[in-house]
């Protein structure tokens, strides 16, 4: 049944800033031991540090929270940000769940079931993967999705992070075949007499309209 209660018109940075400290907060370690009271620096460090990149993305937004289903909605969505933070999700995976949640409520699509889905492939992800993601697709959308442009693509991918974030082009390959596991890359048929290319798939197209992945890694201060 439909839950018709309001809450007024509630900004969403202010709402989302709220539920990210409770859920933060609620998720501590308690302890007078030496061991407590490092976990409980350590978690309020990572807290600190999580609420501040989700605040940074909000800041342009302006939407409103109307009615309760959305609050419900944004906390699940801000408990499992949380959690991510707790576990030691670095920074740039921090950043990228961040952009997911501001573009879902500047969008008015706070869904939780669609963060979720995003948030678990983007806190598995390694610096290098997205860092190879983001290149993949830069190189992809500029050209005709045909395989072998995709090929071409792929080689002016590893001319740009071999050897500056790949010690080698089979380092960079094995990579690639780690970041499939995401199905934000595809690999496709290999090149006459070489090997597979991978190129990124129509599921980072989706993901790259609420994430650019460039984006979070200029933000980031991370060469690529």
């Amino acid at each position: 049944m439909k839950d018709d209660r309001r809450l007024g018109r509630v900004s969403v940075p202010v709402v989302l800033s709220a539920l990210a400290s409770d859920a933060l907060s609620a998720i501590g370690v308690q302890g007078s031991s030496m061991l407590g009271e490092a976990l409980q620096s350590m978690l309020q460090g990572r807290h600190t540090q999580a609420r501040d990149i989700l605040l940074d993305e909000l800041r342009e937004g302006d939407k409103q929270l109307t009615d309760v289903g959305q609050v419900d909605e944004a906390a699940a969505i801000i408990f499992r940000y949380a959690r991510a933070a707790q576990e030691g999700a670095a920074r740039l995976n921090l950043r990228l769940m961040a952009k997911v949640i501001a573009a879902q409520a500047y969008l008015g699509n706070l869904v939780a079931d669609e963060f979720l889905y995003y948030a678990d492939m983007l806190a598995s992800l390694r610096r290098e993967e997205v860092i190879l993601i983001a290149s993949l697709h830069q190189h992809r959308v500029v050209a005709p999705e045909v395989w072998a442009d995709n090929v071409r693509a792929w080689s002016k991918a590893q001319e740009q992070l071999v050897p500056n974030v790949f010690a080698t082009g089979e380092v960079m390959y094995a990579a690639a075949l780690g970041a499939a596991r995401t199905g934000l890359l595809l690999s496709g048929p290999p090149s006459i007499g070489g090997p597979s290319a991978f190129v990124s798939s129509p599921m980072m197209d989706r993901l790259e309209r609420l994430a650019p992945f460039k984006d979070a890694l200029r933000q980031e201060g991370i060469a690529h």
